[in-house]
């Protein structure tokens, strides 16, 4: 998967998300049932079942997960709590630049396991996680060194 580089390729592949909103979503964005079902963040009780995600990066966001459980199973996953949905889309702007449009408001991020993989000293993404969606060109945020919850299919932002 080829990601875009930068804010202005970010726009030009995904599209705006700001011009016409309703038209833009229904041109750009899938529901996908997820491999596995994942548990809520906020509601470890609820479980998580599909997502709404653009539909250029579906496949290869599914592949990773779909990786990831063939490769340790949805018991260990389970087991170590490694099956935490952070959120996916989410219309919103950046935090860091409020300026510009968050990559999870062009539903092509996915904060993942966001009770270990903190952005707090000591919070680290398991690297089996991390090499699933890097192998597919997705891009981990790393803080220190160290990859935290939040994956994008983007560079240089």
């Amino acid at each position: 998967m080829n990601v875009p580089h930068g804010y202005d390729e970010i726009v030009a592949y995904y599209g705006d998300p700001t011009h016409d909103p309703d038209g833009w979503w229904r041109e750009n964005v899938v529901y996908r049932p997820l491999p596995f079902v994942m548990r809520v963040a906020w509601r470890p009780a609820t479980p998580q079942t599909g997502v709404w995600i653009h539909h250029k990066v579906a496949d290869s966001f599914l592949d990773a997960l779909i990786e990831i459980r063939d490769t340790h199973g949805e018991h260990y996953l389970h087991e170590m709590h490694y099956d935490y949905y952070g959120g996916l889309h989410n219309h919103r702007l950046n935090s860091n630049d409020r300026s510009k449009w968050s990559m999870h408001a062009f539903a092509a991020a996915f904060d993942y396991n966001p009770h270990i993989a903190t952005y707090e000293p000591g919070g680290r993404q398991p690297e089996f996680i991390v090499a699933a969606f890097e192998r597919r060109g997705w891009v981990w945020v790393y803080v220190n060194g160290v990859p935290r919850m939040h994956v994008q299919a983007a560079a240089g932002y």
